[in-house]
């Protein structure tokens, strides 16, 4: 009779437990393994289904493997899309205040041009978690791909405290000047 103290359930767990250290492994090495990441977190999950962070691991790896692909030629993973949104829905539904979670959720749906939840999925990650720096890097981004440098600038300015040396941060600061400096063109040029 098959109880979960079993030989087998231990081992399967272990199992999970290593391919998630390694899948962990393969995400910090760089953009160049995150496929690689992708398997064993998959692999993970297989031996333990509910497990919470490698499931948001999963949903991490699926968008940025999405994010790398610009050519739309080499889009044919087109499963990849709703994979990375069905994974971290099942991440969001396991720790439901997960504010990394809701931000690139819904910087996903703002890339496959949905309305609504977005916003909603912003706000929220910002109530859960304004110091998060995770959160403080994703938000800016979302804020600029709706054309609203300035509260991109104040959630930057705000992250800036925290991190006053952070390269990421002042890019993404220039990032706004720069689409400032481009709409003020394109209203001199009306």
């Amino acid at each position: 009779m098959w109880t979960p103290t079993s030989a087998s359930w231990k081992r399967s767990a272990r199992e999970s437990q290593g391919h998630g250290k390694k899948a962990w492994t393969f995400l910090r090495f760089g953009a160049k393994y995150y496929k690689r990441a992708k398997v064993n977190f998959q692999k993970a999950l297989e031996g333990d289904p509910e497990m919470c962070p490698s499931t948001l691991a999963t949903g991490v790896v699926l968008y940025r493997l999405e994010h790398m692909v610009q050519d739309d030629r080499l889009r044919s993973e087109e499963s990849l899309r709703s994979e990375a949104i069905t994974q971290m829905r099942k991440a969001l539904l396991l720790d439901t205040a997960d504010a990394e979670v809701m931000v690139l959720l819904a910087l996903k749906h703002q890339s496959e041009k949905q309305r609504g939840e977005p916003c909603k999925l912003i706000k929220d990650a910002l109530r859960l978690s304004p110091d998060v720096p995770q959160v403080m890097h994703y938000v800016p981004k979302y804020f600029r791909a709706e054309r609203s440098t300035n509260a991109s600038l104040e959630v930057l300015g705000k992250a800036l405290e925290q991190a006053p040396n952070s390269s990421f941060l002042h890019h993404q600061i220039g990032l706004c000047h720069k689409q400032q400096l481009i709409e003020m063109f394109k209203e001199e040029r009306e």
